[in-house]
């Protein structure tokens, strides 16, 4: 018998940083400051603020800080006493992709010759 698990994370974001989960299930609760929150697949883009719960259904989820921002990300999972590991590691990983990919600060264009 699989047993049901909770998984509750706390994750701070800083003004103009992303966070890219691959298939989060679960609620998303900002704490703190605000976001902008894209589903792949989805139509809608969605602004959440302080005190305000999203859904996550599965997809491919984009979420961008529009100021300090500190989210809470729940996952419930039925899939045993790993889950939560796996779970927090694949939060890690997402966002150490991110931080591969973003640039900060605005794009600087090549000086012209």
């Amino acid at each position: 018998m699989r047993a049901s698990t909770t998984t509750v994370r706390t994750i701070d974001l800083d003004r103009d940083q992303m966070l890219i989960l691959d298939d989060p299930c679960g609620r998303m609760r900002v704490l703190h400051g605000s976001v902008w929150l894209t589903e792949a697949g989805l139509g809608d883009d969605h602004r959440v603020g302080a005190g305000e719960e999203r859904p996550l259904g599965g997809r491919r989820t984009v979420i961008g800080a529009l100021g300090p921002t500190r989210l809470q990300l729940t996952e419930e999972k039925g899939s045993g006493p790993a889950a939560p590991a796996r779970a927090w590691r694949r939060i890690v990983r997402a966002a150490r992709r991110q931080a591969q990919r973003m640039q900060f600060g605005p794009a600087r264009a090549e000086p012209r010759v």
